[in-house]
């Protein structure tokens, strides 16, 4: 998910024949000269810059990279050693620009090694999945949350006996808060009245949505929140909903869990989420972008809410942030070193040095000014964290306790259950180039990847094209049929030409057909995910009518559809293109990181 930084220098140097000898050797000094400045020029560069990995900002309009874990961390100059951090993607401007800073200075290890901090950005579940499962070995972590702490020392304890990560430091802090748009809080009250996961509850319920309010321009209500498993708001969300539910701040417990009306309440509320995701910002900046008629609100961290004020579509929609009345979480992206056999006492010493750097005054300071409110009580909190920018500068009322890992558990058992069920269909190019370096052989293994991480509630179909398309699986229900589509999905093969446009149509007029209209609309989270390593050739339909059909009742149709640009020879723009005509997401995909693509992908739903 992070992005490699290269430096490249080429010098040509071109001699004529006719030169003297001393003209030769004069040109051969000047050659080394600069050749000696582009070494220096460039590794500079490198200590400044290329250490600092992280997960590309997405917006309508920009390029998700998702590459696999051994990667995606950043080069290091020869005769540097890299100190390893992996800290939540929530955080990525403010590490970035702070890392390029210290980089950029020359530091040495106690052994006097010189070394670099690489930086890398992950989601908090992902973060502790990969340390768990032995694909990343960093020296210090940040994840989101301390609740993500706390399941990462539980599962690292049962397999080692000890904590993975000791004490820590907090970083920056941010509340987990509801962002509406003002109109919309206003609507329930707000700033009067305090407002929260009940209000919700009760928008949820009503089929009228925003009418049953006096307010049917609004339409239905929309809700949204990230995936409880992997994001630290939707974690905090899930937890926070529980807590409301079950009318509790403080000592949670699994019996409260999985009382049945704590279940009912989780069902109301999941009912109206439009999808979920791995990625906090990603949601935020969608709902900026888009306006009410694409979400009505979202969990979203607070500088989210700050930083809206820099992208919101009408000066007169701004957001606020609600701090639900029962009580919400902190966002406190903890910070500490690992202790596991990899770390090194110099390591050690390197990364607890930038975590203090982290934590001066100056580092502070500047998370200030991207809306987070600062981990050291050095530094006040002050603007943008003020009403101008929508949120409240005083911290929140009520601030939920973290509960215990088994609480955790069962609490994410119970969303397994209770979340919006998917409807997937799977476009995937069966054209002659996927038969080159086995393109189709890695693909095959991705779309397994994300059947796998559906569920036997959800439904799925598989349509595979070339220079025409068939259904190879239609509207099945995985409880019955998952077998069979594993089959399918193991036969295909390669062979044909490009009728791209004319699938993608296709697959989205099935899927609107059947969850976009009538007594079933938005019943479940709708999604066409295309897979293609070319460019169309054989459709029907042109570029401009595919995404007028598709485009052109997004605010109320509930498909989505994510697009794969797979391989090099990808025509990209277009799926771009279609992506964004329907609030969907577009991937760069390689048989190195196809894996972790529908990986990404599966966490939507």
């Amino acid at each position: 998910m992070s992005a490699a930084h290269r430096i490249a220098g080429t010098a040509v140097v071109r001699a004529n024949a006719g030169k003297t000898r001393c003209g030769s050797a004069l040109a051969i000094v000047l050659v080394v000269v600069i050749l000696i400045v582009l070494i220096i020029a460039a590794f500079g560069a490198l200590i400044g810059k290329a250490v600092v990995g992280q997960e590309p900002t997405t917006t309508a309009t920009t390029t998700t990279t998702v590459t696999a874990a051994a990667a995606d961390t950043p080069p290091v100059p020869v005769g540097t050693e890299a100190v390893s951090f992996l800290y939540s993607s929530d955080i990525r401007d403010w590490i970035a620009a702070v890392t390029a800073d210290y980089n950029k200075s020359p530091h040495k290890t106690r052994e006097g090694k010189p070394y670099v901090i690489q930086a890398v950005a992950l989601g908090s579940g992902e973060m502790i999945d990969d340390i768990v499962a032995g694909r990343r070995k960093p020296d210090a972590v940040s994840p989101g949350s301390a609740a993500f702490l706390k399941l990462g020392n539980a599962r690292w304890r049962a397999a080692s006996g000890k904590d993975l990560v000791g004490s820590t430091d907090d970083l920056v802090v941010s509340p987990v808060v509801i962002a509406m748009w003002r109109p919309l809080a206003e609507a329930l009250g707000w700033p009067g009245k305090a407002v929260g996961w009940s209000d919700i509850l009760a928008l949820a319920h009503d089929p009228a949505g925003w009418g049953g309010r006096g307010d049917p321009q609004w339409g239905p209500f929309r809700f949204g929140h990230t995936n409880c498993a992997v994001s630290e708001s939707g974690l905090a969300a899930l937890l926070a909903t529980i807590n409301a539910a079950a009318g509790r701040t403080a000592g949670l417990t699994v019996a409260a869990v999985n009382d049945p009306k704590v279940g009912d309440f989780l069902d109301t509320i999941e009912g109206s989420v439009v999808h979920y995701g791995s990625a906090t910002d990603f949601l935020g900046q969608r709902m900026f972008a888009n306006g009410p008629g694409f979400l009505s609100a979202a969990v979203l961290d607070e500088n989210l809410v700050i930083q809206s004020y820099r992208q919101s579509p009408a000066p007169g929609l701004p957001v606020v942030a609600i701090y639900p009345q029962e009580g919400t979480f902190w966002a406190d992206h903890p910070a500490g070193l690992v202790d596991a056999p990899w770390v090194t006492p110099a390591h050690a010493a390197a990364a607890q040095a930038y975590l203090q750097f982290l934590r001066e005054k100056p580092q502070q300071e500047r998370a200030l000014t991207l809306g987070f409110r600062p981990g050291s009580p050095a530094v006040a909190v002050g603007a943008p964290v003020d009403a101008n920018h929508g949120v409240d500068p005083n911290p929140p009322q009520t601030i939920l306790e973290v509960p215990t890992v088994e609480v955790m558990d069962a609490a994410l058992a119970v969303w397994q259950e209770r979340k919006k069920r998917a409807d997937v269909t799977l476009v995937i190019d069966t054209s002659g180039s996927m038969s080159d370096n086995n393109k189709i052989g890695f693909a095959r293994e991705g779309a397994n990847v994300l059947l796998a991480a559906l569920g036997d509630a959800d439904h799925f179909s598989l349509y595979p094209f070339s220079t025409t398309g068939q259904w190879a699986e239609h509207d099945v229900a995985l409880a019955d049929k998952r077998a069979e589509v594993v089959s399918s999905i193991g036969g295909l093969y390669a062979d044909g030409d490009t009728a791209l446009y004319d699938a993608v149509d296709l697959a989205w007029q099935d899927l609107h057909d059947r969850d976009g209209t009538g007594a079933d609309a938005g019943k479940r989270i709708a999604a066409v995910v295309v897979l293609t390593d070319g460019e169309d050739t054989d459709s029907r339909l042109n570029l401009e009518t595919l995404l007028q059909h598709i485009g052109g009742d997004r605010e109320h149709s509930p498909v989505r559809i994510f697009t794969i640009a797979y391989g090099s020879d990808a025509g990209q723009e277009p799926l771009k293109k279609i992506a964004a005509a329907t609030n969907g997401r577009f991937y760069l995909g390689t048989t190195a990181n196809i894996h972790a693509v529908f990986q990404d992908i599966a966490t939507f739903f």
